[in-house]
């Protein structure tokens, strides 16, 4: 009971401003409550970085994948006699330069080259288009896709 009725007399004392130890903050807690501040704030400037080369590495590979769908619906517009002709001639195989000029117009992306691959089976034909490229960190990175097209005879 004495020690309850002590507690209540300082935490008054407290409130009041009466008591030595309510008088501003001590340099350790002003420190400690700056390296808090100064970790939340780099902590949040790293995120903020990771989220802008992730959303650049997205826009890259829509590029990518749109590109790549482009040459997939040429592909796929073509005779259907002339795509292994075509493959073979490397009609379908575009650097960075090829890639910004007519019919296809595009903006090409570091380093980008643009492979097709025809493989005729029968009345089938496998169509691989696979895009390659380099980040902005230098490293390579590819995508593909992949189709079939019929004859449509």
């Amino acid at each position: 009971m004495l020690l309850s009725r002590n507690i209540k007399i300082n935490f008054i004392k407290r409130i009041n401003g009466s008591s030595k130890f309510t008088k501003g903050l001590s340099l350790i807690e002003l420190m400690v409550a700056a390296l808090f501040l100064v970790i939340v704030i780099v902590s949040i400037l790293l995120l903020f970085i990771a989220c802008i080369q992730l959303n650049e590495s997205s826009r890259n590979l829509t590029t990518a994948t749109t590109h790549a769908q482009c040459i997939m619906e040429n592909i796929e517009n073509s005779n259907f006699s002339e795509i292994q002709t075509k493959s073979d001639n490397g009609d379908w195989d575009l650097s960075a330069e090829d890639i910004e000029t007519v019919p296809y117009g595009l903006t090409a992306l570091t380093n980008e080259t643009v492979n097709a691959t025809v493989v005729t089976e029968e009345d089938l034909v496998r169509v691989t288009v696979e895009v390659s490229w380099q980040d902005s960190n230098g490293r390579n990175r590819n995508t593909s896709l992949v189709t079939y097209v019929a004859d449509r005879q």
